[in-house]
């Protein structure tokens, strides 16, 4: 695995685990979004998808883990709406 992903990776897992994915779209003492992440586990994975395939596709870091967090905020409040609109290669599970 490229050195520069495995940091990127690292970085964001770091981030997501330590509640600290994105401070405008989740503000420290704010809503708390780890509990719907690790309930079911498949949401965690959408999370990490939207991120890598961001990543795949030559956005930096910040660019993908603001995508994945903008994910993370509508599926946690139903009425926010990502802009720009998640794009369905962004959300695609199916093996990159």
């Amino acid at each position: 695995m490229e050195e520069g992903l495995l940091q990127n990776i690292r970085q964001f897992s770091f981030i997501v685990a330590n509640g600290t994915l994105d401070s405008e779209l989740f503000p420290v003492g704010g809503e708390d979004y780890r509990p719907s992440l690790f309930e079911f586990g498949s949401e965690l994975e959408q999370l990490y998808v939207i991120f890598l395939r961001n990543l795949q596709k030559g956005k930096n870091f910040s660019h993908a883990r603001r995508r994945a967090a903008l994910w993370l905020k509508s599926y946690i409040d139903q009425a926010f709406v990502p802009h720009p609109s998640m794009e369905d290669w962004e959300l695609d599970l199916e093996p990159m």
